[in-house]
């Protein structure tokens, strides 16, 4: 819990912000992951799919926070 007072509204135009870059990260990563597998570059194939696990995660979390937030 937070000492600090913030709207619920805030909050959920901060993580529906947070959400939309991820998911534009995602969309990035997996288009550069595209492009290292067709250069057959498997370090950065694998460097690229930790980071799209990563933000999946991240993703998961920022939607139970914002159901939380609704609830």
């Amino acid at each position: 819990m937070s000492d600090f007072e913030v709207s619920t509204e805030y909050k959920l135009q901060i993580l529906n912000q947070r959400l939309e870059q991820l998911n534009v990260e995602g969309w990035h990563n997996e288009e550069a992951r595209t492009v290292a597998s067709a250069l057959g570059n498997s370090e950065e194939v694998a460097r690229l799919t930790d980071n799209i696990e990563t933000i999946k995660t991240a993703i998961t979390a920022v939607k139970e926070q914002i159901t939380a937030l609704t609830a």
